[in-house]
């Protein structure tokens, strides 16, 4: 292998005393931009500690500085810029979030690890490995010596800045300037000193986020460094085995010219293409050996969690688990695999990728064979519980999750407040029940007292009667427009901030409802949160009725116009033989959640009086969306009935 100085020539080169990261084939890894001879298209490093600068041709300098002629041209206006900006803040706000970045992202990794890895890989106890190489290196090889040398053997091997974290170039730099300054090792500090110094660090907060992106990158590491020890115990050369590390996962780094730029400006655009491929590679390159340990990983606790689930609705259905169980949203059976007790109910993430088709196919035939209803075919239960439509999204077949992901960061956020549409979930940001109620009061029990006064200050000095103003000025509007453009980490902050407000006396201070396992956070990752306003009989009542009621219209003006068939006029009168039934459950729906705001506020009442009320208040408000699920599907059946006796009449047939 030809050095960049036999290949291109040298302009100068410096000895670097004490230094000596020499290895000829390392030069990835002690390469530094020189800026003061950017133009010259030059590259900086040190060879066999001598420090060497050589002209280089534009592909090597792009590649050095991360910049192609592509990414040079999105980059070259501000509102790129901006929008790069913002997406990195996302970026940031979402994978350094401890619930993402401590508990759901490394459950991702070791799923990934093991369906990606071949048999005979232990996903937990080698990525327990790679958490000991890297502690033996913060802790000077004081700690599990026996794994001195691995961290750096992968490092030198190129398996580093593959996590999502790494991506960050302003971080990536941070990294480099640090490999070439640190030349005393850690082991030099007493512990003693180490400990004193590491309480002053933690007490400057300008040392928290740099905190969590370490913690978030070392734990994402782990998981590399350990099939990297792995792959070197089994024979494979340090190269093969880092190559092997990058993808164990996801090879965030692993992005073509054409994406990098619209990647700058949509936070998470590769990574949603990045494990579409890699699912897909994996399967074409091992398919016996990834289909053994997709039955093994995926199918097998499937049908297990599900068989759970279903014998304990069966057994204990009209307790609150029980009824919970039930009333668990799509979107989140779709994400994660439940576990009931006496006392709560657990959940899991699922695997990222092969989940959405897999898992939601097993667990709705497991489903259909308990519930044994003759009316919903089991077919029907796979399209009504979106799994086609999230299989899509997950392979990035669904033209509107491409749409979604390619949409830039900055833009998305009021996308989904203007269309009141979370594209993530699916659902509606503000629930129906609430349209019709003033802006300012457009909140559930989370929402902070800081959003309450912002979108009161809001309401005030804008025209809350517009459509449009009245979406952007609701406090849940503003909450999602904060989480939207900072992540997690931003709403999480703005929330504490408004906590210390009403501490203070700034804010208003209500007595806040009793909080529950599922309130507490980190632990509230692994836990059902029940029930809520977002259960799934609330969330199917407002979509069908929305969907009726979008017919009706329809019908309404075919009538208008004297174009509508027999089977609308069927329809029709169908309708309307329902609507005395069917409005006033709407109506108390709607009374419900004021009067779940009512009590929210109230200080007559104490805290535990208050979850008492407000979650039988929930409960009130799922048994009247199911009366209201079961007059919709009785239309359905009526309708269809009655339209299929028509069919002897001919299709055109019109009502004047």
């Amino acid at each position: 292998m030809r050095t960049i100085a036999e290949q291109y020539g040298t302009i100068k080169q410096n000895d670097k005393a004490g230094y000596n990261k020499t290895s000829l084939k390392e030069w990835r890894d002690n390469l530094l931009i020189d800026e003061n001879t950017l133009q010259n298209k030059t590259v900086k490093y040190f060879d066999e500690g001598k420090e060497v600068v050589s002209q280089v041709p534009r592909e090597i300098y792009n590649a050095a500085t991360q910049l192609d002629p592509i990414t040079s041209q999105m980059f070259s206006n501000v509102l790129a810029r901006g929008g790069a900006k913002v997406a990195s803040v996302m970026r940031a706000g979402t994978i350094l979030a401890p619930g993402f970045a401590l508990a759901r992202n490394p459950i991702f990794d070791q799923f990934a690890a093991y369906l990606n890895t071949p048999t005979g890989y232990n996903p937990l106890f080698y990525t327990l490995q790679g958490l000991g190489s890297i502690i033996n290196r913060k802790t000077g090889g004081k700690l599990f010596p026996h794994l001195e040398g691995k961290l750096t053997e992968f490092e030198k091997s190129g398996g580093p800045m593959a996590s999502y974290v790494d991506q960050d170039r302003l971080f990536t730099t941070d990294v480099l300037k640090i490999i070439h300054e640190s030349h005393t090792p850690p082991n030099a500090v007493p512990l003693t000193q180490y400990g004193i110094d590491s309480v002053r660090w933690a007490l400057n907060p300008k040392n928290w986020i740099g905190a969590l992106r370490s913690i978030s990158s070392n734990l994402e590491d782990a998981t590399r460094v350990g099939r990297f020890i792995y792959d070197m115990e089994r024979g494979l050369g340090p190269y093969e085995a880092a190559l092997g590390a990058r993808e164990v996962t996801l090879d965030f780094a692993r992005i073509g010219a054409a994406t990098k730029g619209l990647n700058a400006i949509s936070a998470f655009l590769n990574a949603n293409l990045q494990g579409a491929d890699r699912q897909v590679r994996q399967i074409v390159s091992d398919p016996l050996g990834t289909t053994s340990r997709v039955v093994a990983g995926v199918v097998i606790p499937s049908i297990l969690f599900a068989m759970v689930n279903e014998e304990y609705k069966q057994r204990d259905p009209d307790s609150a688990i029980g009824k919970a169980l039930r009333e668990i949203p799509n979107w989140e059976r779709n994400a994660y695999w439940t576990l009931p007790t006496p006392i709560t109910i657990f959940k899991m993430p699922k695997p990222r990728e092969y989940a959405p088709l897999i898992t939601g196919i097993i667990e709705r035939g497991i489903e259909y064979l308990y519930k044994k209803d003759p009316d919903t075919p089991y077919l029907k239960m796979i399209m009504e519980n979106d799994i086609y439509e999230n299989a899509a999204r997950s392979f990035m077949l669904d033209p509107w999750a491409t749409f979604s992901a390619m949409l830039p960061t900055s833009v998305k956020p009021i996308a989904e407040v203007g269309t009141n549409f979370n594209f993530f979930t699916g659902t509606p940001l503000i629930p129906p029940g609430m349209e019709n109620s003033s802006p300012n009061t457009r909140y559930n029990p989370n929402t902070s007292e800081l959003a309450k006064v912002i979108s009161n200050k809001l309401y005030k000095i804008t025209d809350p009667v517009n459509p449009i103003t009245q979406r952007f000025i609701t406090p849940m509007a503003i909450e999602h427009l904060i989480q939207g453009y900072s992540g997690t980490l931003g709403i999480d902050l703005f929330k504490t901030i408004s906590s210390l407000g009403e501490m203070t006396g700034a804010l208003e201070q209500r007595i806040r409802p009793e909080k529950g396992l599922s309130d507490i956070p980190f632990i509230k990752a692994f836990m059902v949160k029940y029930p809520n306003g977002g259960s799934a009989s609330v969330e199917k009542f407002f979509k069908d009725a929305a969907h009726l009621e979008q017919r009706r219209a329809a019908i309404s003006k075919l009538r208008e116009d004297s174009t509508a068939t027999a089977k609308d006029m069927v329809e029709y009168e169908v309708m309307r033989g329902i609507a005395p039934r069917f409005t006033p459950i709407r109506n108390n729906l709607g009374a419900i959640a004021k009067a779940i705001r009512t009590i929210q506020y109230t200080k007559e009442l104490d805290p535990h009086q208050k979850r008492e009320y407000i979650e039988q208040m929930y409960w009130n408000m799922i048994d009247q969306a199911k009366v209201g699920n079961e007059l919709i599907k009785e239309f359905n059946k009526v309708a269809k009935q009655r339209q299929e006796a028509l069919n002897a009449y001919p299709a055109n047939s019109t009502n004047n």
